[in-house]
């Protein structure tokens, strides 16, 4: 079992999920039931499977929650280039935000592997 609070993929996503929930109350109140609710699930998600997945007792069992993570990391991907696309989202803070993204992927990913 792994301590999430200790892990800095969790607290980096954490702290990546704030952000964007920040981000997403400037979108119009018409995406709200939409694509704001979609990004702020995907972005919560990420954190929150890999906290529930420190607690398993073997490291195949979260590597899994660590997979569940990173396909919420993705479809949150798609979610702000579809936010930046349509213009809630201006193009150099979807560069920053995008590129963080992806860093938490690439060190879920080496994580997960090491779990291997």
């Amino acid at each position: 079992m792994h301590n999430f609070k200790n892990l800095e993929i969790w607290k980096r996503s954490l702290e990546f999920s704030i952000q964007i929930i920040e981000i997403s109350r400037r979108f119009p109140s018409a995406e709200r039931f939409e694509l704001t609710s979609q990004i702020n699930r995907s972005a919560i998600s990420i954190p929150s499977n890999i906290a529930e997945g420190s607690i398993r007792t073997t490291n195949k069992e979260f590597s899994r929650f660590l997979d569940i993570a990173l396909g919420s990391a993705f479809e949150l991907e798609t979610q702000l280039i579809i936010a930046g696309r349509i213009g809630n989202i201006p193009k150099a803070e979807l560069d920053n935000l995008l590129n963080e993204l992806n860093e938490i992927q690439k060190m879920t990913r080496v994580f997960r592997d090491k779990l291997s």
